[in-house]
């Protein structure tokens, strides 16, 4: 009788052909999986770069074959993207211009950036210094907006995202008379 002696976890980047062998399950390790018709072991991945990786498994027979019978024949069967880094939350003042009338004109830029951005997550959003409400002010990755705002008056600008690893960044600026300043945390 065959029986299985360890099964064999392997990993590499999607840009590699080369397998690394990442882990070893002896059979004290392993249970039957009825749908592949396998023993099975459970595995702790911890990957040392964000990257797209691809994981295979073998198994090991105590006559010394193995299924898939090479590393040649070992074919993908997950793939993972590892992301550990919040988005890249860029925001930033243009200068203010006054007006005639004493009002200020002033305006922001912004840009978010990540391979993994999760869909409809960027939020801009503003409200008067000091007010706890949050208006939306859009959507967007990528842009600049300018308002004309009462003398005296400052207002904050907060533009937020998040990424498919559910990794968020975050950045809040003042805009008016004393403003400029940029808070908050972003992934890069």
């Amino acid at each position: 009788i065959t029986r299985v002696q360890s099964v064999k976890l392997y990993v590499r980047p999607t840009n590699s052909r080369d397998w690394q062998l990442h882990a070893t399950a002896t059979p004290a390790q392993t249970r039957y999986d009825p749908a592949s018709r396998q023993q099975v072991g459970t595995f702790d991945v911890r990957l040392d770069h964000d990257g797209v990786y691809e994981f295979g498994i073998m198994t090991v027979f105590t006559d010394g074959a193995s299924d898939p019978p090479s590393l040649e024949a070992l074919r993908p069967e997950q793939t993972v993207s590892v992301d550990t880094v919040a988005p890249d939350v860029l925001l930033r003042a243009m200068p203010g211009r006054k007006t005639a009338d004493g009002s200020l004109i002033v305006g922001y830029e912004w840009r978010v950036t990540d391979e993994n951005l999760a869909r409809n997550t960027v939020r801009i959003e503003g409200r008067w210094f000091e007010n706890p409400a949050w208006s939306p002010l859009g959507t967007e990755t990528e842009g600049r907006q300018e308002w004309t705002i009462p003398a005296g008056r400052r207002m904050e600008v907060r533009v937020s995202a998040t990424d498919r690893a559910g990794n968020i960044a975050s950045r809040t600026i003042i805009l008016g008379q004393g403003g400029g300043n940029v808070v908050g945390q972003a992934g890069r």
